[in-house]
């Protein structure tokens, strides 16, 4: 229940209906089996299966987040927010390697 899928690299799967909001206002509503791509920081792309349409939004500069009620993401920055704790949408290996200093 309550789940989405992302790839990594920007692509975001939505099995439930979700929102997609810019700048903090609901821009339209996204049907089950929808998904919405991130392409570089300033172009994002999104297909809502149950109307069957697809758009392209140039949104540099504005802050992008797809919520339902129990999933708030927050796209530009690749989190999303379970039980008021930040949980981040990156690779592993894409963090600094921890070291132990040995005195």
């Amino acid at each position: 229940y309550y789940f989405f899928l992302v790839d990594g690299k920007g692509l975001y799967f939505f099995p439930d209906e979700v929102t997609l909001n810019i700048d903090g206002k609901e821009y339209t509503k996204l049907g089950p089996m929808s998904y919405l791509s991130y392409v570089g920081g300033y172009t994002i792309k999104y297909y809502d299966k149950a109307s069957d349409k697809s758009e392209l939004l140039e949104i540099e500069g504005k802050k992008i987040t797809v919520s339902s009620e129990k999933i708030n993401i927050n796209v530009n920055e690749s989190y999303f927010m379970v039980y008021n704790d930040k949980n981040l949408l990156i690779k592993p290996y894409n963090l600094d390697a921890l070291s132990i200093d040995k005195e």
